[in-house]
């Protein structure tokens, strides 16, 4: 195992949520950093979905655990994105190695979920933080 196995989440399995799955990120996984990725967040239905973007003003906010155990992690995180071989292809999300940047600045490589669906139709959150998105929807 990679000790140093990062993963950035940015919608709801942020701290703020109330989230059974966010008892297992906890779990298996420990708060690194806040951080921010460079991408388009979209509201999906209830919930969060990011593509990748190649402008530096297009960042979405969110946090950077440090994985403990990668295989219970990714089995359960996985199933709740979607994104295991248990749903037909192409699944809603897919699991990809992005680069994050911590709030200290410091770049690193993490896991994150990606929306792997068309956005077309779909509300862009331009703020690029879900959590303030969802508290200002009431």
């Amino acid at each position: 195992m990679n000790r140093n196995e990062l993963l950035f989440v940015y919608g709801t399995l942020r701290r703020g949520f109330a989230n059974p799955v966010r008892n297992v990120l906890e779990e298996h996984a420990s708060l690194l950093s806040p951080a921010s990725l460079r991408g388009k967040l979209y509201e999906i239905d209830g919930y969060p979905g990011v593509i990748l973007s190649k402008d530096p003003d297009d960042l979405v906010y969110g946090e950077v655990y440090i994985i403990k155990n990668r295989e219970v992690l990714f089995a359960i995180l996985d199933n709740y994105e979607e994104s295991s071989e248990d749903y037909p292809h192409p699944q809603e999300y897919e699991r990809k190695k992005v680069l994050v940047t911590l709030i200290n600045g410091e770049k690193k490589a993490a896991w994150a979920y990606l929306y792997n669906w068309k956005v077309n139709g779909r509300v862009r959150i331009y703020s690029g933080d879900y959590l303030k998105y969802r508290e200002e929807l009431g």
